[in-house]
């Protein structure tokens, strides 16, 4: 059974501005440890947070950022009500406890709200939330008919 969506998208910004410092850095001859070390781990919380994949597939909703990193899985069936909502009010932070619930997020305007049955939200940042809103909502068909 194949996968039903998936996609991954690219915070542009976050990738440009450790590619700033990596010149930076590269080009002043830095020679200073704890600055350094410092930025190496900026490098690397920038690197595995730069991207955020969502995927429908088999009865459940899984995302991750980067190479499979904070992996997160909800069944579709725990799933009340799916919408399309802005963004704006959820703050710039790729993963964070916002006002309605936890936001897993990128870049871009919007995010899928997913409100579970326990009652519980969650947003997930996504530059195509119509296409996540659409496979989730085959996918809950596909469960109920079977």
């Amino acid at each position: 059974m194949g996968r039903l969506y998936r996609r991954t998208q690219f915070s542009v910004w976050m990738i440009v501005g450790l590619s700033l410092l990596i010149v930076t850095f590269w080009w002043q001859g830095c020679d200073s440890l704890p600055v350094l070390l410092l930025s190496s781990l900026v490098l690397v919380v920038g690197a595995l947070f730069s991207s955020l994949t969502i995927e429908v597939h088999q009865g459940f909703v899984r995302w991750y950022f980067g190479p499979r990193v904070w992996r997160r899985q909800i069944r579709i069936n725990q799933i009340d009500a799916v919408s399309v909502v802005s963004r704006d009010q959820d703050g710039r932070w790729p993963v964070h406890l916002g006002r309605s619930g936890w936001a897993y997020q990128v870049s871009g305007h919007y995010s899928v709200e997913l409100m579970l049955r326990c009652g519980k939200i969650i947003r997930l940042g996504t530059d195509c939330p119509d296409e996540v809103v659409a496979a989730i909502m085959t996918e809950r068909n596909k469960l109920t008919d079977e």
